[in-house]
C-alpha cells in the first residue's frame, strides 16, 4: 500500500487544506531494481486499487473506491469497479483520467 500526502497544514492560515497535485499511478510497479541481488522474492506489483477522498478540505468530503478483482486474470479486458456507497459500476482502468489525478490518497498494490 502507497499512502499519499493529500493534506498539509497552512502555516499562514492555521487550517488544513487539501493537496490536489497530479499523480501517475503506474498499474505495474517494478520495484526489483531496489531490491539487493541476495534477495528471491520478487518486487513487481500490480495496481489492485485505488481509494479516493473527493472534497475541497480535510473537514468533510467523501471517500470511493476503485477496485480490480483479483480473480480477474484476462489482462486485455482489465476490469475495474468503482464502489460509491450502494453504487458499483463496471468499468476499464484509464476509462477516464480520475484514478491517476487529484482524489486517490491510497494505492493497493498486489505482488505479482
Amino acid at each position: 500500500m502507497i499512502h499519499l500526502k493529500r493534506f498539509h497544514l497552512d502555516m499562514r492560515t492555521g487550517k488544513i487544506d487539501k493537496l490536489n497535485s497530479l499523480i501517475d499511478a503506474p498499474e505495474s510497479l517494478d520495484l526489483n531494481i531496489f531490491m539487493d541481488d541476495q534477495s528471491c522474492a520478487d518486487a513487481s506489483y500490480t495496481l489492485q486499487g485505488i481509494l479516493r477522498h473527493h472534497g475541497y478540505t480535510a473537514q468533510g468530503g467523501h471517500y470511493t473506491a476503485d477496485t480490480r478483482l483479483l480473480k480477474n486474470v484476462d489482462d486485455d479486458k482489465k476490469r475495474w469497479y468503482s464502489f460509491d456507497d450502494s453504487r458499483v459500476r463496471e468499468g476499464k482502468f484509464g476509462d477516464t483520467e480520475r484514478q491517476r489525478h487529484e482524489t486517490g490518497y491510497v494505492l493497493v498494490y498486489v505482488n505479482k
